[in-house]
């Protein structure tokens, strides 16, 4: 079971201190993954797919049986998620004539290359992967409706990979944010700050166990109605136990920019989350939707959901409330 989707994800935030300045979306040399025309291609027989820089990639996917799909859901999960966070989808919405694609997340637990587990060179890479990804599903189904659904971590690529029209060449027609992280309470002390903006600069590959710098006990954190934080660590296969400082400054700089980037949004936006939610408060997940425009934005609160929304009691909640939204989109 992935409800360990974030057993790192609020010591992954807190650390957005380590960081400073502004995500780049403009040409970043090695540092990037590279020009979408590198003949990225996806083979469904073996469920990999190579991204625009050739780095290749698994994959999972559920397509209706016997007749072309009139949507797609591309899942983006989150930090120590997995493709498999997506099966729900793909279990339950098949009949309605949507497919469901997921893609493994580059620097986490399935990555496929070991060295780039638990870091990331640049956040342009994370971009480049969904906008490939995302061509790629738009090819497999040339007459179907994209929606993106990204999870946590995944809701920070997902925002800004629709906003980088650089990259992002397949049109979007909605996305859903799943617990989006929005802001950052700073939550970790002064001196700790200090020497993590310093080693980002210094030491950007040094990876860090990040268990000893929550100010809160995992053991009591619940991600879901019945799993705590360290508990949903242990049942995942997948974890990662350390990550490189630039990754944690990567995320921290995309963090920083979620609350302008609500208001940027050209697309419409289905915005989930759960008021038990420990990674982000309900007061900044509204702050965040109040700044969407108003003729795109839809919302849904989970009164008894956690963090780990797809795992969670409200699980099939959920997954109702997606079909309508989308099922309603196709209509306008």
């Amino acid at each position: 079971m992935n409800s360990s989707l974030t057993p790192t994800l609020t010591i992954a935030a807190i650390m957005i201190f380590a960081s400073q300045g502004c995500v780049s979306t403009s040409a970043s040399g090695n540092n990037g993954a590279k020009s979408l025309h590198t003949a990225p291609t996806m083979n469904t027989q073996t469920k990999r797919w190579t991204s625009s820089d050739q780095a290749e990639f698994p994959f999972r996917y559920w397509k209706p049986a016997g007749v072309q799909a009139k949507a797609v859901i591309i899942g983006v999960h989150g930090l120590n998620g997995s493709s498999q966070d997506f099966r729900i989808f793909g279990d339950s919405l098949t009949n309605d004539g949507i497919a469901v694609y997921a893609y493994e997340m580059r620097g986490q637990g399935n990555d496929p290359v070991k060295e780039r587990i638990g870091d990331i060179k640049h956040p342009r890479a994370w971009l480049s992967d969904l906008a490939t990804f995302s061509a790629l599903v738009q090819k497999e189904h040339p007459d179907a409706k994209i929606f993106i659904y990204g999870e946590s971590l995944g809701s920070l690529i997902t925002t800004f990979g629709v906003q980088n029209e650089q990259l992002m060449t397949t049109k979007i027609a909605g996305v859903i944010l799943a617990s989006p992280v929005v802001s950052i309470d700073g939550k970790l002390p002064l001196f700790k700050r200090i020497a993590l903006q310093l080693a980002a600069v210094f030491a950007p590959t040094y990876r860090i166990d990040f268990t000893g710098l929550s100010p809160d006990d995992p053991r009591e954190m619940m991600v879901t109605s019945s799993t705590s934080m360290a508990e949903s660590g242990e049942m995942t296969p997948w974890l990662v136990e350390k990550f490189s400082l630039r990754f944690f400054s990567s995320l921290g700089r995309m963090i920083e920019q979620m609350m302008p980037r609500a208001e940027r949004f050209e697309i419409p936006v289905f915005v989930l989350s759960g008021s038990k939610d420990v990674v982000t408060t309900p007061e900044q997940i509204a702050k965040f939707t109040d700044r969407l425009p108003e003729k795109l934005r839809s919302e849904k609160i989970y009164p008894d959901g956690h963090h780990l929304l797809l795992y969670d009691e409200v699980n099939t909640e959920v997954v109702k409330d997606c079909r309508t939204w989308i099922l309603d989109q196709l209509e306008r």
